[in-house]
Formats: structure tokens, C-alpha cells, sequence
């Protein structure tokens, strides 16, 4: 049972965005989110087309969502 964590900084990544990104994505995974006080902790498990790729393509979607709110990623 291989899982693909992905850890995402609370300063680049905003609730909406993390949030937004679950929705689309909860048809192809499993996803688990953790709440830190700097990161999300986001594990994927059960994932349609294999954990590592849907954590890939999961981050990128993430990325175009913050773009989306205007915020300017380093």
C-alpha cells in the first residue's frame, strides 16, 4: 500500500484555493489533508492513475487556482 504525501506551505497555498483543488480532485483520489501551523499535509492513497502522478497533477491544478486568485507564486 504505497501513499504520496505532498506538503504545501500555508503562505503560497490558501485554504480556498487547497479546498477548491480537493473538490476536482475527489473523484480520483483518496486524499487526506492535515493542517499544520506553516504547511498542508496532503496524502493521496487509492489514487485512480496511480499516487505519484495525481500528486503531480494535483499540485499543478493547485498552482493554476492560485494564479486564478491573483497571488503571484515566487
Amino acid at each position: 500500500m504505497k501513499m504520496k504525501t505532498l506538503w504545501l506551505n500555508r503562505e503560497i497555498y490558501t485554504e480556498a484555493s487547497v479546498r477548491k483543488a480537493l473538490e476536482a480532485y475527489a473523484d480520483y483520489s483518496d486524499i487526506a489533508v492535515v493542517s499544520l501551523e506553516n504547511n498542508w499535509q496532503l496524502i493521496f492513497h487509492n489514487s485512480r492513475y496511480g499516487d505519484e502522478l495525481t500528486a503531480k497533477e494535483f499540485e499543478n491544478y493547485l498552482i493554476d487556482a492560485v494564479h486564478a486568485e491573483g497571488k503571484r507564486l515566487v
